[in-house]
């Protein structure tokens, strides 16, 4: 089963995970946001685990693979924006548009990896922490990230 969940899990939690983007980057950047991988690995393997989709004696392994997963977000001015994520050996990058509204920010993908594929994603951003909540294959889960200036350098 820890086989099927590196290469066939870890790659659909590439899809899975953030289907969030749009296809320009043309935007000057003004914001960007880390992932908290550490509190990501934990809540997607304690909900894969409730599920039933992987044992829960493989939890330290899928959390310290999941820990290695990348993603950041750039918030350009120009209400575009463009996010980066490396999950297992995959690598995407989505592009589309973002709106705020008091603290509620809906990013709204128009491009993976420079391909048109529509997919949204809404959430919080306040104090310099955003939190989305997404739902893919069954699952629902809560990405959290911090603003540069919180967050630990990227690994």
């Amino acid at each position: 089963m820890m086989h099927k969940l590196t290469s066939g899990c870890l790659a659909g939690l590439a899809v899975l995970l953030f289907s969030c983007g749009d296809g320009g980057g043309a935007g000057k950047t003004t914001e960007r946001y880390y992932l908290d991988a550490d509190l990501f690995a934990n809540e997607m393997a304690d909900k894969l685990i409730a599920m039933g989709r992987v044992a829960r004696r493989t939890r330290t392994l899928l959390v310290s693979k999941l820990k290695a997963s990348k993603f950041e977000i750039d918030l350009a001015e120009d209400g575009s924006f463009e996010a980066r994520q490396h999950i297992g050996g995959a690598h995407h990058v989505f592009t589309g548009t973002w709106e705020l509204s008091g603290s509620s920010i809906r990013l709204d993908q128009t491009h993976e990896d420079g391909e048109v594929k529509k997919d949204s994603m809404r959430g919080t951003l306040s104090q310099g922490t955003m939190t989305l909540v997404d739902e893919e294959q069954g699952v629902e889960f809560t990405i959290v990230l911090k603003h540069a200036s919180l967050a630990a350098a990227p690994r």
